[in-house]
């Protein structure tokens, strides 16, 4: 069976209510039909998705985590109902994770009329993660959701009537973030903001073989992007974006460009080459410095020391991509010097 990209945490259950209950609904209840009616609508989209509980049953927190940890997940989204005085809906990350599905998700929530609290994280006085759904799930990255307080009264009314609405936006926004096409319920639109409903995917390759597919993406973090793999057709398609807007798209493509990648961006059915930038040319024996902002050396997992960059290097050997340099031994991609 294949491995779920996304796991969906309602939280609480059984035993445990949860502190966002109140007279119009128990936390652990809201936060199921939450997560049930997410799984519903993932699974028509076509992503594989799975579950901590789908039903009214408490799962103490170790066994929860290890769920999570060992579903082979590369999201988490864990849904609640906050309480203890505020208004508005808040995500939670973890201090591994750079914020940026939690910051989507919550601006769908808000998009979709909900009040804004605030993005966050917080530490033990160990340093490590404070919530278990961050410290003890792995690798996986854990977004915690907590979409209104259950003890304002405007908030558990919004929640109450408007529940679907910012569930639905979470489904947009995730789906958004890892590149997949999404389509409103109904299927009229593929993102219900947009009339057109275009999605511009950014890709910088497509491999039959898995091992060539993980290569690039490894490339590609390593350069600052990120990625996420799409096995479809037989082919494991690498992107590192999907925009509703064309210009933004070939933003990413041209910034893909410069860092040395092959790159075109595909929407509606249809493929739009991005400009390639002319390419430099260069010859053994020319001097050259490699620039500040060059990370690593193309052929080695190896950081270039800043103290390199400072120095002028002859070119021993020109290859496709990246030249050789004289005195330091090693080949450094042509976008990084000058």
């Amino acid at each position: 069976m294949d491995k779920p990209i996304l796991i969906i945490d309602p939280g609480h259950g059984g035993k445990d209510g949860g502190g966002g209950s109140n007279e119009l609904f128990k936390e652990s209840d809201m936060a199921l039909k939450i997560s049930k009616y997410q799984q519903k609508r993932f699974q028509e989209l076509g992503v594989k998705v799975a579950m901590t509980r789908t039903s009214d049953v408490y799962i103490d927190s170790t066994p929860r985590a290890n769920k999570v940890k060992n579903s082979g997940a590369k999201y988490c989204i864990s849904n609640h109902i906050n309480s203890g005085g505020g208004e508005g809906a808040e995500t939670i990350h973890s201090i591994h994770a750079d914020g940026k599905l939690a910051n989507a998700l919550l601006d769908a929530i808000v998009a979709a009329g909900q009040k804004k609290r605030r993005v966050f994280t917080r530490k033990l006085e160990s340093g490590q993660d404070y919530y278990f759904m961050h410290r003890l799930t792995g690798s996986v990255e854990t977004v915690i959701i907590e979409y209104g307080f259950g003890d304002h009264a405007a908030d558990r009314n919004r929640l109450n009537k408007n529940w679907k609405k910012y569930a639905e936006a979470v489904v947009r926004a995730f789906c958004e973030h890892i590149g997949h096409k999404y389509v409103a319920p109904g299927g009229n639109s593929t993102k219900p903001s947009q009339p057109s409903g275009k999605l511009y995917k950014v890709q910088i390759g497509a491999y039959k073989n898995k091992a060539n597919a993980d290569r690039q993406s490894k490339r590609a973090k390593d350069k600052g992007f990120d990625t996420y793999t799409l096995h479809e057709k037989g082919l494991y398609k690498i992107q590192i974006g999907a925009y509703s807007k064309l210009e933004n798209a070939q933003k990413q493509a041209n910034k893909a460009h410069k860092a040395g990648f092959d790159v075109y961006i595909e929407g509606a059915g249809q493929r739009k080459p991005a400009p390639a930038p002319k390419p430099k040319e260069f010859k053994a024996g020319q001097k050259v410095k490699i620039k500040q902002s060059a990370k690593k050396y193309s052929r080695a997992n190896v950081t270039i020391p800043a103290r390199v960059k400072s120095k002028r290097y002859t070119i021993q050997q020109v290859a496709k991509n990246d030249v050789l340099l004289k005195e330091i031994v090693s080949w450094v991609n042509k976008v990084d010097v000058e």
